[in-house]
C-alpha cells in the first residue's frame, strides 16, 4: 500500500496541535491554581504573568521528557495501561523539576500548590486523551451495523478482545450481539456494549431468540472433546461456524480478528493429533538425499512440506504432472534457500526411467506416494489402477534396491484392509510387493497405511465440506 505524502505532515500536525492543548490545559491548571484562587493561601503574591512564567516552566520540563518517552507517539485508541503510566511518569516528572525551581525561588512556600497544580494537569490531560480515545471508538449504532447476527462462546480475554476488535471494524462482516458464558457473576453485565445474554447450554435457544446468523468459538483452550460437542450443535443449528486456533497456536498470546476462521478439517478430528518422534526423524532425513514419488499430489506434495523442516541436502520431486511439480517447487523454494531441489517430470509405470533416476541421484531415502487414489474413478478404470499402484510400485522399488537405497517407506491407504474396491485391492497388492521384496533385501522397506487423509484430493472430507456449504443433504 503506497501511502500519501502528506501523512507525515498530517502527523505533525496532530502532534503539534496536541502540545498546543496540552500548553493550554498547564496555563489554565496553573492560573487556576495560583492566581484565580490561591486557596491555600499562599504567602507569595502572585500575579497573571507569573502563573504563566510557571506554566511554561512546567510545559517546557514535560516536552523534554515527552520527547525522552515517546509520549506524543501514543496512538491514544490503542492505548493501555502502561501508556497511561507514561501519561503520569511525564507529568510528574515535569512537576517534579517545576517544585525544584520553586523551592530555590520561593523558599518552600508552593508545595501545596505545585501539588493541587500538578492534580489538575493530570486530570486535564487524561481528559483530552479520553476524548480523543472515545472519538475513535465511538460504535456504530445498531440500526445502521453491517453483517450477520454474530454470537460469541466465551466471554474471557479471547471473547472479550474479539468482541472489542469486531465492534470497532465497522465493515467487519460479523455483527456481535451477544456473548454466551457459564460464569453466573458475567450475565447480565456488558462486554464493550455487548450483554453476556446467557449461559453455553441455551446455545440453540438462543440462536433461534437472537436470529443469530453465525457464531464465533472463542475459547481456546477448549478440550478436543468438548469442542466437537459444541461444533456439532453449532451445525445442527445450520448457522455459520468460526472458531479460534488452539491454545498451542496462540504462541504470541494475542488474539485478533483475523486469527478467526471458519471450522477446519483438523476441528472435526475428534482425537488429540499424534505426536510425531521428530528426532528419529531428523535424524534419517537430515543432510541426505530423499525422493518423493507423486511430489506434486496433495499427500506427496505435503510429505515435501514437512520434509524440508529437517533440512535434507537434496530433496528430488518427481511426478507425472509438469505443473504440479513445477507449483510445488517454487513453493518449497521460497522457504528453502539452502536445500538443492531436482525436478523430474516421470511416470512410475516406466520402469526403465525408474532405474534411471535412481541411479543418477542415488537417494538415501524413498517416498513412495505416487498413486491413482479416487474410487469411483479407478472402480470405472481398474486397468489404470492396476498399471498405477500394482506395477508402478514395483517398478520404483525395484529401481530404488539397485540404486542402493537405504530406506523405502510406501504409502498405502486403509482401504488396503479387506479391499471392497479396486483402488483398495490394488494397494493392497502393492504392499504384498513390497513386504515380499523387504524380504531378502538390504534395502528396509516399510509400508505406512494412511486413514482418510484429511484435505488431500484423494479425501472424502473436501466432498463433504462442499455438501455442507450447500446446506446438504451429507
Amino acid at each position: 500500500m503506497q501511502h500519501s505524502p502528506l501523512t507525515p505532515y498530517r502527523r505533525q500536525l496532530k502532534i503539534g496541535l496536541l502540545r498546543l492543548i496540552d500548553a493550554g490545559v498547564i496555563a489554565l491548571a496553573t492560573v487556576v491554581t495560583f492566581y484565580f484562587f490561591n486557596p491555600l493561601h499562599l504567602t507569595v503574591n502572585f500575579e497573571l504573568q507569573d502563573a504563566l512564567e510557571i506554566a511554561l516552566i512546567q510545559w517546557i520540563a514535560l516536552t523534554f521528557v515527552a520527547h525522552w518517552m515517546r509520549f506524543y507517539q501514543i496512538i491514544w485508541r490503542y492505548a493501555s495501561l502502561r501508556d497511561l503510566a507514561v501519561l503520569l511518569v511525564v507529568v510528574l516528572a515535569s512537576s517534579f523539576v517545576l517544585l525544584g525551581l520553586e523551592y530555590a525561588l520561593f523558599d518552600f512556600a508552593v508545595e501545596r500548590a505545585i501539588f493541587l497544580q500538578t492534580g489538575l494537569v493530570l486530570n486535564g490531560i487524561l481528559f483530552v486523551r479520553l476524548l480523543i480515545r472515545g472519538r475513535s471508538l465511538r460504535l456504530v449504532p445498531e440500526h445502521k451495523t453491517l453483517g450477520k447476527r454474530t454470537l460469541i462462546i466465551g466471554a474471557g480475554a479471547s471473547g472479550q478482545m474479539i468482541t472489542k476488535e469486531l465492534k470497532q471494524k465497522k465493515s467487519h462482516i460479523l455483527n456481535v450481539v451477544g456473548l454466551l458464558d457459564d460464569s453466573l457473576e458475567l450475565r447480565g453485565m456488558r462486554i464493550h456494549g455487548v450483554p453476556v445474554i446467557g449461559a453455553i447450554e441455551q446455545l440453540e435457544c438462543i440462536i433461534e431468540e437472537q436470529k443469530i446468523e453465525a457464531v464465533v468459538l472463542a475459547i481456546p483452550s477448549l478440550s478436543y472433546p468438548r469442542r466437537i460437542e459444541l461444533l456439532n450443535r453449532i451445525k445442527q443449528t445450520q448457522v455459520e461456524a468460526h472458531t479460534l486456533p488452539m491454545l498451542v497456536e496462540l504462541a504470541s498470546g494475542k488474539v485478533s480478528i483475523q486469527q478467526i476462521r471458519e471450522v477446519s478439517i483438523a476441528d472435526l478430528l475428534g482425537r488429540e493429533p499424534v505426536e510425531l518422534d521428530i528426532t528419529e526423524i531428523e535424524r534419517s532425513v537430515h543432510g541426505a538425499t530423499v525422493l518423493v514419488t507423486g511430489a506434486g499430489g496433495s499427500i506427496g506434495s505435503e510429505i515435501c512440506r514437512q520434509l524440508i523442516r529437517f533440512r535434507p541436502e537434496r530433496l528430488v520431486l518427481l511426478g507425472h504432472g509438469e505443473n504440479s511439480i513445477y507449483l510445488i517447487r517454487r513453493e518449497l523454494e521460497c522457504f528453502s534457500q539452502d536445500i538443492q531441489f531436482e525436478s523430474v517430470i516421470a511416470d512410475v509405470q516406466d520402469s526403465d526411467r525408474m532405474f534411471e533416476v535412481m541411479r543418477r541421484f542415488e537417494p538415501d531415502l524413498v517416498y513412495h506416494a505416487a498413486a491413482h487414489k479416487h474410487v469411483p474413478l479407478m472402480e470405472d478404470n481398474p486397468s489404470e489402477a492396476v498399471k498405477n499402484n500394482i506395477y508402478g510400485t514395483r517398478n520404483v522399488a525395484r529401481a530404488a534396491e539397485a540404486a542402493g537405497v537405504k530406506r523405502f517407506v510406501m504409502i498405502s491407504t486403509d482401504k488396503a484392509v479387506n479391499p471392497t474396491s479396486v483402488m483398495g485391492a490394488t494397494k493392497r497388492i502393492a504392499e504384498m510387493v513390497i513386504q515380499q521384496m523387504a524380504r531378502n533385501s538390504e534395502t528396509t522397506f516399510a509400508v505406512v497405511r494412511f486413514g482418510n487423509v484429511l484435505g488431500s484430493r484423494g479425501s472424502v472430507i473436501p466432498l463433504f465440506k462442499e455438501q455442507i456449504a450447500k446446506g446438504g443433504p451429507i
